[in-house]
């Protein structure tokens, strides 16, 4: 992930992008875990195991989604 966010902030040039990127995926981490912990979902995301194919595949076409749109937005932006 530090990967990933470190693009960003390549990219975008902001730090603040990528503060936030980290900052959304540790408060879902702990949205879920308050959920799980609740009653509220059947799943332990603080568990380490591994995770149903299909949700693999869509959160990596979500995040290369996210990606390709960030760095063609960069590229714009470079050019003006």
């Amino acid at each position: 992930m530090g990967v990933l966010l470190g693009y960003v902030y390549l990219w975008r040039g902001h730090l603040s992008l990528a503060v936030w990127g980290h900052t959304l995926n540790n408060g879902f981490t702990l949205l879920m875990a308050y959920a799980y912990q609740k009653g509220f979902v059947d799943y332990n995301i603080l568990q380490i195991k591994a995770m149903p194919w299909p949700w693999v595949l869509a959160s990596f076409l979500i995040t290369a989604g996210c990606l390709f749109y960030l760095r063609s937005s960069a590229r714009v932006l470079k050019r003006k």
